[in-house]
């Protein structure tokens, strides 16, 4: 991977955009508990330098008060690129053995979305269909991160 590219990328503005939730949108205990998950996983894993940086980058985007879409789509690209899809999915989506994308909460007025259609981890062969069934956008997040906004159902594709 190139590092020129990715730093590129971050060079760019970081303006919050509708698909990525901000900061003061996210419950500060599910901060902790990724960072927390980032640690183990170090600690846990001989890294390569590509690894750390990739996890680095986690950890800064997660404690930055400026969130841009732009940074996300590069950061979950690189993570894609440098941990494989699956091994992506337990350090970046999965959180102490929950995907998001099994969290099922039902509100008064139907159900509540419970994935993001730009970041789509329903497993099972589902994908995430945005708006499904009339749900209703719901935060602290889905997708990688859990920093977008929840707003489709997991259906069979």
């Amino acid at each position: 991977m190139q590092f020129s590219i990715l730093l590129s990328v971050l060079a760019l503005g970081a303006s919050t955009l509708a698909g990525v939730l901000p900061p003061s949108e996210v419950p500060i205990s599910r901060i902790k508990d990724r960072l927390s998950h980032l640690d183990a996983y170090r600690a846990s894993h001989r890294l390569t330098a590509e690894q750390s940086y990739i996890i680095d980058w986690a950890t800064s985007f997660l404690t930055s008060f400026e969130r841009s879409e732009v940074e996300l789509n590069a950061l979950e690209e690189a993570a894609l690129q440098t941990f494989g899809k699956e091994q992506a999915r337990s350090i970046f989506v999965d959180l102490n053995g929950e995907v998001n994308s099994q969290i099922e909460v039902k509100g008064d007025a139907g159900p509540v979305c419970q994935c993001s259609s730009q970041s789509s981890y329903c497993g099972n062969g589902e994908g995430c269909s945005r708006g499904a069934a009339g749900c209703s956008p719901r935060t602290p997040g889905c997708g990688f991160l859990f920093a977008r906004t929840c707003n489709g159902l997991c259906i069979r594709v």
